[in-house]
Order: C-alpha cells, then sequence, then structure tokens
C-alpha cells in the first residue's frame, strides 16, 4: 500500500487529507487500460496489459539423465553402479554367527581385474578393496567408528573372512618423559626413551712409562700387586678391558687385569712377587 496527499473530495473546501493508492487486479488483454475502482481518497487501481507475441521455440537442450551425470553430480560412484562391485559381509564373528561375504573371492579379482571399483560393507560402512593375492585372497581395509579405528578384512578362497580392527593413535596419551607418575594410557615418543634409558659411554686411558713405572705399585694381596688409575662409582662401571700393552724390559710373560677396588678405583693387577715394568698400555672403560 503507497500513501499520499491527494486533494479531499469535499467541494466546499481545498484541503490536502492522507490517501492510500493500491493496486488491484493485473489481467491480460488486447489494449492497455488503468481503472480506479476504489475512491479518490483510496485509489485501487485495475491494470489491463496487452498480450505479447508468441516467441519461436527454443532449444530444448540435452535434458538426459545419464549416470555420467548423477555420478558427477554426486561426487562419487553409487554402490549400485555397473562398475562397482560391493561385498556385503554378514555375521558377528563368532563361533555361532561367523563373518560370511557374499563375493567369491574369484568374483571380488575378477571384478578388479576388469577396472571396477570393489568395495566390502560391514555393519554401515564401507571398506574399499586394498591389496589380493590373485583369486585366493582379498584384502578390504578402512576406518570406522569416527576414523579411530582401523579395520581390515581379509577374504580367503575357501569362504572364510577374517575380521582385525586396530587403533589408531591417540595424540592426546603421548608424552615426551617418562616418570613413576606415568600412566599405562600413555606412550612415550622416542626420545623419551632414549632419554629414559642410561647413555652408554667409552673412555679410553692410555697410560705411558711414568705412570707405569715401578714406584706407582702397591702390594693389594699376597702376590699380587696393583696399580690405581682412575676413579669411577662402581655403579657407573659396566665393564673395562686392558686393550694393548706392551713390555717395559721385565714384564715378559706377565698379562695384567684390570678391576674396580674399592668399590670406585679402576686399577690394573698383575700377578707378581715383585713390581715389574710396562711400557706402555691402553685401558677401555664403558660406563653410564
Amino acid at each position: 500500500m503507497i500513501e499520499t496527499n491527494i486533494l479531499s473530495d469535499a467541494p466546499a473546501k481545498a484541503e490536502i487529507g492522507t490517501g492510500t493508492i493500491e493496486i488491484g487486479t493485473v489481467t491480460a488483454g488486447d489494449e492497455a487500460a488503468v481503472e480506479n475502482v476504489g475512491s479518490k481518497r483510496r485509489v485501487r487501481l485495475n491494470f489491463t496489459l496487452p498480450r505479447g507475441e508468441k516467441g519461436e521455440k527454443g532449444d530444448p537442450g540435452d535434458a538426459a539423465v545419464t549416470a555420467e551425470r548423477i555420478e558427477a553430480a554426486l561426487g562419487y560412484v553409487p554402490a549400485d553402479a555397473p562398475d562397482v562391485l560391493l561385498c556385503t559381509i554378514s555375521g558377528m564373528g563368532s563361533n555361532a554367527s561367523p563373518y560370511a561375504c557374499d563375493k567369491t573371492t574369484a568374483e571380488i579379482y575378477a571384478a578388479f581385474q576388469s577396472g571396477k571399483a570393489v568395495q566390502a560393507k560391514l555393519g554401515g560402512f564401507y571398506y574399499p578393496f586394498v591389496a589380493h593375492n590373485g583369486p585366493q585372497m582379498c584384502i578390504f581395509a578402512g576406518t570406522y567408528s569416527a576414523a579411530n579405528t582401523v579395520r581390515t578384512i581379509t577374504v580367503t578362497a575357501n569362504g572364510k573372512v577374517m575380521v582385525q580392527s586396530s587403533s589408531l593413535e591417540k595424540a592426546a596419551n603421548k608424552v615426551t618423559t617418562i616418570s613413576a607418575s606415568s600412566t599405562d594410557t600413555q606412550y612415550p615418543t622416542a626420545k623419551a626413551v632414549w632419554q629414559a634409558i642410561p647413555q652408554i659411554a667409552v673412555d679410553t686411558i692410555d697410560l705411558d712409562s711414568t705412570a707405569l713405572d715401578t714406584s706407582n705399585w702397591e702390594e693389594y694381596s699376597l702376590g699380587v700387586f696393583r696399580l690405581q688409575v682412575q676413579q669411577y662409582p662402581a655403579e657407573t662401571v659396566l665393564g673395562a678391558m686392558i686393550t694393548q700393552f706392551s713390555d717395559g724390559g721385565d714384564a715378559s710373560g706377565i698379562i695384567p687385569q684390570v678391576m674396580l677396588a674399592d668399590g670406585m678405583y679402576l686399577s690394573v693387577i698383575a700377578a707378581v712377587e715383585a713390581p715389574v715394568s710396562f711400557a706402555s698400555m691402553q685401558i677401555q672403560v664403558a660406563h653410564i
């Protein structure tokens, strides 16, 4: 409705009042016309519009509904499309209700070889065909249950169907350190494991004739002399050995050994009645 100011229809006065203009009907006719079917103050206009000439028939185009157009509109191939083989897996996976497939491995493999997309349906989820061992074994795999679990379906030539499920990584349970407060649901990163394992180091100790001088040896026990080399906490030493040594003139035939004496001193010992001289010696120590 359009409000406008029009002259009052009172003949004695030329007052300006508030009136309205409404559009009534619009019909087709031979000639254009406008008729006020209301009053001067409340105008209601009916329009008659001339009918136009009939135009030429347009090109209807190709409106055929084809499988290709349906697939393009959907963005995927429907399960019952001619180039898709759908295998339905039934059963509960128990002894009383084992899994079963409504297609044989020969049918599945033949469909795959012919270029068809092969899918397996189990419990409302669809799993693509991923691997095969010819017509002897066909494997489907995919995610289900909000994509938190990977399910593998194996169909064998003897009709058996095996279904295996495994959970995907839960990043929220990944930890970068290990401690006494760690839980069974957490799992560490490779670096956390590496840091938690005591790291093994190997020290090489070279002794010259001065360090090996007979004056530095002391009697350790009857018929055994020792040379204290270096201090190590006993709980850190994993092993030690003399890798090479040379005679200083009177140690021919003497085989020195290495030991951790008094709980902390790495020492060289020799079973001799008196200290003998060595020209050089090398010791390797593995410790944490």
